[in-house]
């Protein structure tokens, strides 16, 4: 286990995107896999980044409750 701490520190959308995004869109579908989402099931994508696992969330399975901020 490292014992030394992130030193990442992002100041903008595209900064994040740059380094996190790209794992988030290569890793989404693993995870999907792995947590086994079924039709209906309910997600709750809390800080989200730029929202890359959450657009892939919403595709393989129908969404029973996908409550959107106003």
């Amino acid at each position: 286990m490292f014992s030394t701490p992130s030193t990442f520190v992002s100041v903008s959308g595209d900064s994040y995107e740059l380094l996190m995004g790209r794992w988030s869109r290569r890793l989404a579908e693993p995870y999907v896999n792995f947590v086994g989402l079924s039709d209906g099931d309910r997600i709750l994508d809390a800080g989200c980044g730029t929202g890359a696992l959450s657009a892939h969330l919403l595709r393989p399975v129908e969404c029973g409750e996908c409550p959107l901020p106003e």
